[in-house]
């Protein structure tokens, strides 16, 4: 092994340093740009350097007192350290050095000040469980870089409900799973209650269910659902959990995807909002549970929302009939990266939104258009590398990309959330 000293010159794109040292570069964890660092560096087995430890020299005067005990070995956040000021520049540099891979010039979009969700507003988790040889119960999240497990008390992050039920999950789970067991355990704050749903092997026997209810009893949850891989199945239900998108009631398919906060939510939903403006007719892809398209249709707009999960479908479906709001508004089951939507089928719609997973949407994107598709897109997208592997698409396809708008749900962490609106430069058709 070798010593190294070295300045750390900038923050990568997951919040690790990048330290200049004679030796070269290297990303080391919980440093700030104008920190002087020591680094252990020694080789793997290819020859590869790579950083065993570090010890910080010289620290800045600026630099934040982390919130949370768990810093440091919790894999959950990357930036406790960094001031506020710096956290939301560093937000936007990474916008803007995405769009620059894809050759798009970021001083020609407005890029937004990031709005970000404080703490405690975290309303989903998810945790992992395991059990030991001698009973004891490990709950919390995966160290950095690591599958170790860090048992943890209590999350700055999440909702107050959420970290209030983790001494009683921790004790349920502990009654529930076999010694050497594993479950990843996902919590939702939704309107009614917590929705837990148990990710683990066979479906559990009468008496960890009577656990799992005890622990619904006691710990108020809405609901507690199990899979072992399929589709959830409900164990235990006091009341149906429920989510609320602009006076629309929705039906919580136990495990879906909800925004993480109700601030970034409610943020994302006012940049649709202004975006899509008086335009009458709007298709909304990977709609999910109609978080835009729902409060689109209550203001009365036509509305077609296509996604590709059938428990999706179905509890949007329901609210839809519900609330009165067909045959204006309705949804369609659809796999968008099997069966994209043809350039005929999109030449009659004003707007166009799309939120897709992590991984984009790029199948559906190269089926556009130019003629026969809506002069007007807007972009909702968790991965800012896809997103302007998406953006670079439609900017060759003749659309002007205008605004971007940050958003981020999960604070002192790499994930980020954004809106963006393009424009087609043709004019109007």
């Amino acid at each position: 092994m070798t010593r190294v000293e070295g300045v750390v010159v900038a923050l990568g794109s997951a919040g690790d340093g990048i330290v200049e040292t004679p030796a070269g570069n290297f990303f080391v964890p919980f440093v700030l740009p104008g920190e002087r660092v020591r680094l252990i560096v020694s080789r793997d087995r290819k020859g590869r350097p790579r950083v065993e430890r570090h010890e910080l020299l010289e620290p800045i005067a600026e630099r934040s007192v982390p919130r949370c005990r768990h810093f440091g070995r919790c894999g959950g956040c990357a930036l406790q350290h960094l001031p506020a000021d710096s956290y939301a520049s560093w937000i936007v540099r990474r916008i803007e050095t995405a769009l620059a891979t894809q050759g798009i010039e970021a001083a020609r979009v407005r890029i937004a000040r990031p709005e970000i969700s404080p703490p405690g507003a975290r309303r989903r988790l998810v945790l992992h469980a395991l059990k030991g040889r001698d009973g004891r119960l490990l709950l919390g999240f995966h160290g950095r870089a690591s599958h170790h497990l860090i048992d943890i008390e209590t999350c700055p992050l999440a909702r107050p409900a959420l970290v209030a039920l983790l001494p009683a999950l921790r004790r349920a789970m502990a009654n529930v799973l076999p010694p050497r067991g594993t479950a990843d355990l996902t919590l939702t704050e939704t309107g009614s209650g917590i929705d837990l749903l148990v990710r683990a092997g066979a479906l559990p026997d009468y008496g960890a269910i009577e656990e799992l209810a005890k622990l619904a009893e006691d710990g108020g949850l809405a609901a507690v659902s199990w899979s072992d891989g399929g589709t959830p199945e409900t164990l235990v239900q006091r009341c149906e959990p429920v989510v609320d998108f602009a006076g629309v009631p929705v039906t919580f398919p136990s495990g879906a995807f909800l925004q993480a906060t109700q601030e970034g939510e409610a943020a994302l939903r006012r940049a649709v909002l202004e975006w899509v403006g008086d335009a009458p007719r709007v298709i909304e892809l990977f709609s999910g549970l109609g978080t835009f398209g729902l409060p689109l249709a209550a203001s009365r707009k036509s509305v077609l929302m296509a996604e590709g999960d059938r428990r999706l479908v179905t509890a949007v479906s329901g609210a839809l009939e519900r609330s009165g709001m067909q045959p204006c508004a309705r949804v369609v089951h659809r796999d968008l990266f099997r069966r994209p939507f043809r350039p005929g089928e999109l030449d009659t719609f004003d707007v166009m939104i799309f939120d897709p997973p992590r991984t984009g949407a790029k199948e559906q994107l190269r089926e556009l258009e130019e003629a026969r598709a809506p002069r007007r897109i807007i972009a909702i997208s968790c991965n800012p590398n896809t997103f302007a592997r998406d953006a670079r698409i439609l900017i060759d396809k003749g659309w002007q990309l205008v605004e971007i708008r940050p958003v981020d749900q999960f604070l002192w962490s790499p994930h980020l959330e954004l809106a963006a609106l393009f424009e087609m430069t043709g004019g109007v058709r």
